[in-house]
Formats: C-alpha cells, sequence, structure tokens
C-alpha cells in the first residue's frame, strides 16, 4: 500500500520535471542514474565579489536507494529561469549531502555544493615562497590543486588575464598555518587584487573559472539591471 507521503512525493515528480521547472540540474554524464534523475525543486544560497560561492539545493529523488557517497566531490550544475525568459547558470563542486526525508518510494535529498577555492580551506600548512610574485604563488597554489585532484582538473579552472599592474617578486612570503584558501585571499587583498567566479558548461561537464582582476571596471553589469527598494511582501509583475 502506497502511504501519503509517498504518493505526495511522487506527484511532485511527475510534476517537476527538468522539462517546466524553473530550476534545472545537471551532473557530468558519467554520473550515476540515479544521480541524474534528481529533480531539483528549492535552491537557496549566496555568492558575492571576493567571497565564495555556497548553495543548498533540495532535490525530489524516486530512488531511495541513492548513495550519498556518489553525490560527493561531483561538479554540478543549476539553471535558474527568469521573467524573460532567459535562464542563469551557476556551478560547483558538491560538499555535502544528506537525506532529509525518505518514505520508500521516493525521497528528499539536500546537497551543499560550493567553489573550489573555498574548498581549498581545507588544507592548511605552513610554507615559505622566496623570491616570487604573488601572481607566482597564485599561479603554484591552484596549480598544483589541479593537477592532484582529478575533480578540480575537470570542474575549476582560474583566469589571471585581469591583473594589469605590475607584482614584483616578495623576497619572502610566509604561509603561516593558514589553509590555501585563507593565505592566498590574503595575499590578494593586500595587493588590491579582487576575484569572482564565472559559470559554464563545457562539454556538458559543470565548470567555474575563478576571474582575477586589479580593475574596478572589469565587471559586467548584472543582467537583473538596477533593483528598485519595495516591501518584501509586495507583489511584483516581474523578478
Amino acid at each position: 500500500m502506497t502511504s501519503p507521503l509517498a504518493s505526495a512525493l511522487s506527484s511532485l515528480l511527475n510534476a517537476l520535471s527538468q522539462a517546466n521547472s524553473i530550476l534545472r540540474l545537471r551532473f557530468p554524464d558519467d554520473a550515476a542514474a540515479a544521480v541524474t534523475r534528481l529533480v531539483p525543486y528549492q535552491l537557496a544560497g549566496e555568492e558575492a565579489i571576493c567571497d565564495g560561492v555556497r548553495y543548498r539545493l533540495q532535490c525530489l529523488a524516486d530512488d531511495n536507494r541513492i548513495h550519498l557517497t556518489e553525490l560527493l566531490g561531483l561538479p554540478v550544475a543549476v539553471t535558474i529561469g527568469d521573467d524573460r525568459g532567459g535562464r542563469r547558470l551557476i556551478s560547483g563542486i558538491v560538499t555535502s549531502a544528506e537525506q532529509r526525508l525518505s518514505d520508500g518510494a521516493a525521497t528528499v535529498l539536500e546537497i551543499v555544493f560550493e567553489d573550489a577555492l573555498s574548498i581549498l580551506r581545507q588544507r592548511s600548512t605552513w610554507r615559505v615562497f622566496c623570491e616570487t610574485s604573488v601572481i607566482e604563488i597564485t599561479e603554484q597554489i591552484l596549480a598544483e590543486h589541479i593537477r592532484g585532484n582529478t575533480v578540480f582538473a575537470q570542474a575549476f579552472k582560474f583566469v589571471i588575464t585581469g591583473l594589469q599592474k605590475s607584482y614584483p617578486k616578495r623576497a619572502f612570503t610566509l604561509q603561516a598555518g593558514e589553509s590555501d584558501q585563507a593565505f592566498l585571499t590574503r595575499l590578494w587583498r593586500q595587493e588590491g587584487i579582487t576575484w569572482s567566479f564565472q559559470f559554464a558548461l563545457d562539454k556538458d561537464v559543470p565548470q567555474h573559472t575563478l576571474l582575477l582582476t586589479d580593475r574596478p571596471g572589469a565587471f559586467p553589469d548584472n543582467p537583473a539591471g538596477t533593483v528598485r527598494f519595495h516591501r518584501a511582501d509586495a507583489t511584483e509583475e516581474h523578478d
């Protein structure tokens, strides 16, 4: 006998297909079949210039046998529909997955995905760099992670062409027990370097690119345009 909860979740799964949902979810083609059938229905999170990307995504699944470890470390992309028919893409790497609700035939899962730079807070070390510039330190640390991590190699890139100033070699730079993320962002702030992320699908693989720049005019205008102040409870014709 099918329970009311399972029936309700099954109805949601049927109604919230990838074709007609405001949210659309994409994993790499080689992800487990049950993972690729997940249907997104709620997204919350934040991203900012000179900060990380972190989103919580709740999904509906028609298979309660999904192993949460199959989700960890996967590149993931979500597109969000707007009122003008466009879609905005955001992407990252899954860092957390948990089962929120299940009743045999249907399951609610919540995944958290973040940018690769934020994940670098997991490695802390003491290290000395001699006669190296901030750019060279940046390239060395990020390249080490890309070479040593297949997920990073697949889903993460960095671009430094936005750095136009001259960055002299430093005689001595100490990473004093900091995480790689804290160390790099400290150096960037000292030098007036800002960072942000660009999202894309490359050959159907979700990717995000770290963009470093020292030019105030390097950031394009937000497609959403100017957002006027209004009451939180007001009904609006547009997003």
